[in-house]
């Protein structure tokens, strides 16, 4: 599936001396595919590690010499790991904190190399870390859910996608064409942009395949609920969860979520699902000058859910 990322991953590869790349969102976004299909086509080397399948590999990362370390995975895969031609993939790095801590010294020691790290709830290794944070030694980019015009590359409607790229609202919109992007437009609201779904809606063509896919996502974003850490609540966390999407659009109560239970209870479980990038909060502002967010309220917000499909 074509991803308009790809387009940043690509000027991230020619950039001189490139930090290490984060890549963050919630799961199923398809922060690994896109990666390994990066890596495979622009890379004569493709080196993948996953720190939640294979948590011995750790041990190859315990030196914080990055040429140390790039002999140690030579061994164990059997590829070459060299700068500027191989991409070093870590997946799931938020099981391996002290490895993120360590990307500083792959900037500063082996600058050309390549390294993309990525991990669905990353957000709370950032927010209670207790080592040394790599600032300024790597950079951040968020993924999201297909967009609809990455929904429409899917749908084999690159025609329309390039149409719709170079039209400027001044423009007049033919009235035939407006008639197919709005027809398209209610098939992507009800599919939404999670890219398993939008594969089993291109492939079958059924409403039926693609909810069933939507179903398993929802399962694992609940799965996830006993990660969010120690003080998390997963009932409260479950029923917040079940509300957003009645929610939307709304300013966001925590007595419409329960009338019963506390905010100070509710407001956690919500912080934490923002943490997972399942919601995401849009805070009042009164917008009496430039920067907007000085006078962001944080008691008056609305709640954003992932994707507009699995809502």
């Amino acid at each position: 599936m074509n991803r308009f990322a790809l387009n940043y991953l690509l000027e991230w590869k020619y950039s001189p001396n490139p930090k290490p790349l984060i890549l963050r969102g919630a799961r199923q976004v398809g922060k690994s595919y896109l990666v390994r299909e990066f890596g495979k086509e622009h890379f004569d080397n493709f080196l993948e590690v996953n720190f939640e399948r294979n948590p011995e590999t750790l041990e190859v990362f315990s030196s914080r010499d990055p040429c140390k370390v790039c002999q140690l995975l030579e061994a164990k895969y059997g590829l070459a790991v060299k700068p500027g031609f191989t991409l070093l993939f870590l997946d799931e790095i938020q099981a391996a904190p002290e490895v993120f801590a360590n990307l500083r010294y792959f900037y500063e020691e082996m600058p050309g190399l390549h390294v993309i790290a990525a991990g669905s709830l990353l957000d709370f290794v950032l927010r209670e870390h207790t080592f040394s944070m790599p600032v300024g030694r790597v950079e951040y980019l968020h993924l999201g859910p297909m967009s609809y015009e990455e929904y429409l590359l899917a749908r084999g409607k690159e025609r329309l996608q390039e149409w719709l790229a170079g039209f400027h609202p001044a423009q007049e919109m033919p009235r035939v064409l407006h008639e197919e992007f709005l027809g398209l437009l209610r098939e992507y609201l009800v599919v939404g942009g999670m890219p398993a779904a939008v594969a089993a809606f291109a492939e079958a063509g059924s409403c039926q395949a693609c909810d069933r896919a939507k179903e398993s996502i929802l399962a694992t974003f609940r799965d996830d609920f006993g990660k969010y850490g120690p003080r998390a609540n997963p009932l409260l966390l479950a029923k917040v969860f079940a509300r957003i999407p009645l929610l939307v659009g709304n300013k966001f109560k925590y007595s419409h979520v329960d009338r019963e239970v506390r905010s100070s209870e509710l407001g956690p479980a919500l912080e934490r699902l923002c943490l997972a990038r399942v919601a995401a909060k849009v805070r009042h502002s009164s917008c009496n000058g430039i920067p907007l967010g000085a006078e962001a309220d944080d008691r008056a917000f609305k709640v954003l859910f992932l994707d507009v499909g699995l809502m």
